[in-house]
Order: C-alpha cells, then sequence, then structure tokens
C-alpha cells in the first residue's frame, strides 16, 4: 500500500470501526494432558475500536456424561494486526487510526471423561455492526463451539490452525485464504463451510443472496485443503464460518473424531497495492527419490521416498519485500522450509516419508508483502499424497536366550519366507505364518522376505535380518571402592570371548 492512501485508509478504518463491538473473530482449542486431562483453549480476535475483553471468560462443557461449565484466563494480549512494521504504532491498538486487532488466548486445565459426544461451547454479545452479510448484526450473538469424541480416540488434540484470521483485503483483487489447518496426531481433516451462530448454537439469519456456503458472493473453497478464494467488490465486513472435521480413518468407513469452527470476519477496504497473483507459486526444480510431481501443485510418493522443490513467488509492486511463512513443518514432520530473495523469493521445500506416514498432507506457503500501511497476502496450497508400502522394520541382534519380535506394516495380509539363514519352521523357532507381528528366534543370522497383499505403485515387500551373535560374559573391575573427593577411579570390563565389535553403555 502506497503511503498516499493513508488518510483513505484511516477514513475507512474509521468507517469500519463506528459501531464496532470487540470481538472479531475466534476459535476453542484443546490439547491432552494424558489420561482424562485436557488444556482447553479459547483464542478470541478483539477489534481494537470496541470495548476491553474480560481477563476471564465461561466455557460450557456438555455431554450425555456430564454438563458442567469452567472459566478459562487469558495471557497478555498480543497485538495481530495486519500492518506493516513502520505503521503498527498507528493502529488503534496503540492509540492510532489504522484497524488493530489483538490476539487473547485463554486456557484452563479440565477433565473430560470418556465420553461420545462432548461440546464445548463459548458465546457473547453482540457483533459489530460494520457486517454485511448478517441480519442485524450488532443484536447478534458470537458463539462458537467444539466437539470432541474421546470414547472413540482417548486423548486426541484437537486440529490447529496457523494462519491468523481477521484479514484485511483490498478491493476488487482476487485473494486465496487458507485455515492452515493440521492435526498433531496425524489425523485426516475436511473443511466445511457452515452457518455463524447465536448463543445455543441455533444459526443466523443472513441477509439475501449470501448463504453460510456462500457468505461472499463468487466465494469457492475447497473441502480437502480449506482453501478459501474469492474477490470483494464492496467495502465492510464479511463473516466467514470454517468448520475442521477430524476423522479416524483406521475404521472403514472413517469416523469423525471431533470438530473445531473458526468464527471470522474479511473486510474489503479501497486500496492501491498489488497483491500477489494467486495463479504463481507451481513447482519447479522438482527433485524425487521415488517422489513424483502429479501437478502444479502436488506430489506423490511411496513411503521411505524423498522430494525437495521449489517455489517462486513475484510481488507486481517492485519495490515490496516478501516474507514466507508455512505449516510444513507441521504437517510433514522432519520436513525442511526455507527461502532466499527479496522479489521474487524462492522457497525450496523437502521431506522424506517414513515408515506408518501413509495418507493425503496438504500443506500452505503464505506469502505477504511489507507495503504500508496494511500489507498485502495471498496463500498457496500444495499437496502431498503418501501411498501405504510394506516395511519390516529396522534389522535387529539377538543372543543368548534372546527372540526378535518383527513387526510388519503396509498391507493387512502378510507371508514371511526367508532370503538366507534358518528357515521358518512354524512353532518351533517362528511363532506365525501368514501374520503381522512374529516373534523369530533363528540359531543363525537369518534374512526374512514380508510380502504383503498391498496393490499400488508401491513395493509390496520389505527384507529384515536378525544377527544372531556368540553369547558372551562380561566382568567389571575397578581401581578402587572408595576415594576422595576430586580423585578419580579406573573401571574395566572383561569380555568372554575376548573380539571386536562390541559396543559398551555406561550409566550411574
Amino acid at each position: 500500500m502506497k503511503r498516499s492512501l493513508l488518510s483513505l485508509l484511516a477514513a475507512a478504518s474509521l468507517t469500519f470501526s463506528a459501531s464496532a463491538s470487540h470481538i472479531s473473530g475466534g476459535e476453542l482449542l484443546w490439547e491432552c494432558l494424558g489420561g482424562d486431562s485436557y488444556e482447553v483453549t479459547l483464542i478470541l480476535y478483539r477489534d481494537c475500536a470496541g470495548i476491553d475483553v474480560s481477563t476471564t471468560e465461561t466455557v460450557f462443557a456438555n455431554s450425555p456424561c456430564d454438563n458442567f461449565s469452567f472459566q478459562v484466563t487469558a495471557a497478555p494480549a498480543v497485538e495481530v494486526s495486519q500492518l506493516c512494521a513502520q505503521d503498527i504504532g498507528n493502529s488503534t491498538c496503540n492509540g492510532g487510526f489504522l484497524p488493530g486487532i489483538e490476539m487473547y488466548v485463554y486456557t484452563a486445565i479440565v477433565d473430560l471423561e470418556a465420553c461420545d459426544t462432548w461440546t464445548l461451547s463459548w458465546s457473547l454479545c453482540c457483533r459489530n455492526n460494520a457486517i454485511q452479510n448478517l441480519t442485524n448484526p450488532d443484536l447478534q450473538d458470537t458463539y462458537i463451539e467444539g466437539t470432541l469424541n474421546n470414547a472413540l480416540s482417548p486423548c486426541d488434540n484437537s486440529p490447529q490452525f496457523t494462519n491468523e484470521p481477521i484479514p484485511y483485503v483490498c478491493l476488487g483483487t482476487t485473494v486465496s485464504y487458507s485455515y492452515g489447518g493440521f492435526d498433531v496426531d496425524g489425523d485426516s481433516l475436511s473443511y466445511q463451510l457452515i452457518s455463524a451462530m447465536e448463543a445455543g448454537g441455533n444459526p443466523l439469519a443472513y441477509v439475501f443472496p449470501y448463504t453460510p456456503n456462500e457468505p461472499i458472493t463468487g466465494l469457492t473453497w475447497d473441502p480437502v485443503t480449506g482453501l478459501v478464494t474469492f474477490t470483494l467488490n464492496q467495502q465492510g465486513n464479511w463473516v466467514v464460518v470454517m468448520e475442521i472435521t477430524q476423522w479416524d480413518t483406521d475404521v472403514s468407513p472413517p469416523e469423525p473424531i471431533g470438530t473445531v469452527m473458526r468464527d471470522m470476519q474479511f473486510v474489503g477496504y479501497p486500496c492501491t497495492n498489488q497483491p500477489l497473483d494467486p495463479n504463481q507459486g507451481e513447482i519447479s526444480n522438482f527433485q524425487g527419490n521415488g517422489a513424483v510431481q502429479t501437478g502444479p501443485y502436488s506430489v506423490e510418493l511411496c513411503e521411505s521416498d524423498g522430494f525437495c522443490f521449489e517455489m517462486t513467488y513475484l510481488d507486481p509492486d517492485a519495490g515490496d519485500t516478501l516474507n514466507a511463512v508455512s505449516n510444513v513443518v507441521q504437517n510433514l514432520p522432519g520436513a525442511t522450509f526455507s527461502y532466499t530473495g527479496t522479489n521474487p523469493i524462492t522457497v525450496t521445500v523437502c521431506w522424506e516419508a517414513t515408515p506408518g506416514t501413509s495418507g493425503f498432507f496438504p500443506f500452505i506457503v503464505t506469502v505477504s508483502d511489507n507495503a504500508c500501511p496494511i500489507v498485502g497476502f495471498n496463500t498457496f496450497v500444495y499437496s502431498v499424497n503418501v501411498l501405504e508400502r510394506t516395511s519390516a522394520g529396522p534389522d535387529q541382534t539377538i543372543c543368548g536366550d534372546q527372540v526378535a519380535q518383527l513387526n510388519a506394516e503396509g498391507g493387512t495380509q502378510f507371508t514371511w519366507s526367508v532370503l538366507s539363514g534358518d528357515p521358518i519352521q512354524v512353532g518351533v523357532n517362528f511363532t506365525c505364518n501368514p501374520c503381522e507381528n512374529p516373534i523369530a528366534d533363528p540359531d543363525n543370522t537369518t534374512t526374512y522376505i514380508v510380502t504383503s497383499d498391498l496393490t499400488g505403485s508401491c513395493i509390496n515387500g520389505d527384507t529384515v535380518t536378525v544377527f544372531v551373535v556368540p553369547d558372551f560374559t562380561f566382568q567389571v573391575t575397578q581401581s578402587d571402592t572408595v576415594v576422595c573427593l576430586g580423585e578419580q577411579v579406573q573401571f574395566n570390563t572383561t569380555l568372554n570371548p575376548n573380539q571386536p565389535g562390541y559396543t559398551f553403555e555406561w550409566t550411574p
């Protein structure tokens, strides 16, 4: 945004906030601390032109098993205004006139016994009058809820959001925004636009022609990635409510574990800043160890395969400097993310899929400029599809009366055979075959082959070697049993048979 527009934006900001309440959006999340103990987090986004928020709020917990309420307490507020660094001091949070937003994070620890339907909820009156798509918004509550089934999935965590809400967007420009959802438990996620609600979870009325599924004219959304795309042509605030459902895909058909929602506003304002073109950022310089590029923004690979690729982003305002953030390290544990340049910038992402990580993993890259006073942004979504691959696990070493517990993954039926070493004798040196988790007790070093019923492009077999080493004994001696402070003791280990290849680990 060019500084010549400062006065125009000041007027726009005053228009938006003239009758604003203090709550512009929020969400309810939770983290399992073990057993039935959960840390519940209520996040509220306050319009700094409105009234202050309370340092405590009340959250309700309802289920067929129990009903109660509890207090959550706020940490100090954090300003998250969509302003450049030079103008953050001019926000309404700091006594200025530019639009300002504060984030309040409330937490409490509660016990939620195992139950198939818990609903956590919070509500407060009233919404701000600048909202364009709700009927009589200044008379309506803000209501936020989350649901969980901790009977089906004990000690499960809620999905998290990585993209902050309440974005200001330029009128007449195409906007791509993603919620940046991820699940630390690896649950599959889906997205659904839902109605804004009032206290009790009752849907609010929308101004014609707006609906919960099209809260902004022409808005489209992806139920798999959560990406919303739209163009705002009218100044004002627009409520968009997205629900994320987490799924247990280990059962057929998949069952929902829980839901979270984000009630947020997009604010349209007039400006001449040119945001990034949302159609750029395609994958380039792709390098795949077994991985293949399946589209401009998508990759497919098998477990144990890996990739590196680049994406380049250019801002049409040549003087702007770009910044990129991503949730790739949350959605793809072990991934690396970096970028070089200022405008354009080139982002590099690398990752290797470990065994047991099959599934569909979208991640986002949000690129913003440093335009003043209000920065421009766009979000780009990339999809990584990891296919199941048969794995026999790591090699093992045994001696004496030890046995090797083998564990196969990637399929539903597993047949074992021997590549070299002792033949399999079920009931003698092998507990079962075919089976998933046999116990092996070979007399000599043996390499096993496991073959699964897995079909598709990934390998349906793997090998694992059980090394059988000679029995041994050892004796530890020491130079003394009583020493003074500061003196040393020499420990010596005598092995029988004494041969190379041993490693030692000492513990106090």
